[in-house]
């Protein structure tokens, strides 16, 4: 006699390890999100990080697009060009700003809505943050 399991996913039974019906999507998301749990969770990114937190003082630079000059809270260090769209910049401290939690959701709302504009905005805040701090490097 066969023994089944329910898969917790798709809620089809199954024999064996895993669920083939769900395994090649899941499988596909699942590595992606190891992948950014290894970048993250790298000695490499934490450097990279906190040189950024420093370069810019954790000011939020999506607002400061807009003239708002303000500390984040909760930081979040964010790819203006994305990671996914260019992983030859992961670590290059002129792609990475610092923004707040709630500007990290309205950008990537924004990118999805209008990138250029989102990308001028940014490039805006950096070039007020220059104006106002000097270079920060």
């Amino acid at each position: 006699m066969a023994i089944f399991k329910r898969c917790a996913n798709c809620r089809q039974l199954y024999q064996g390890k895993y669920c083939k019906a769900c395994a090649n999507k899941l499988s596909k998301e699942r590595q992606k999100n190891n992948e950014a749990l290894k970048l993250y969770g790298s000695a490499t990114w934490k450097k990279c990080r906190k040189n950024i937190l420093i370069k810019y003082h954790e000011l939020d630079i999506w607002l400061l697009g807009i003239g708002i000059v303000t500390k984040c809270h909760g930081t979040t260090v964010h790819h203006v060009l994305e990671r996914d769209e260019r992983p030859d910049l992961i670590y290059n401290i002129d792609n990475l700003i610092t923004v707040g939690v709630e500007s990290h959701a309205e950008i990537h709302e924004m990118y999805n809505k209008d990138k250029d504009a989102a990308i001028r905005r940014i490039a805006a805040g950096i070039k007020n943050f220059e104006e106002m701090y000097g270079d920060g490097c």
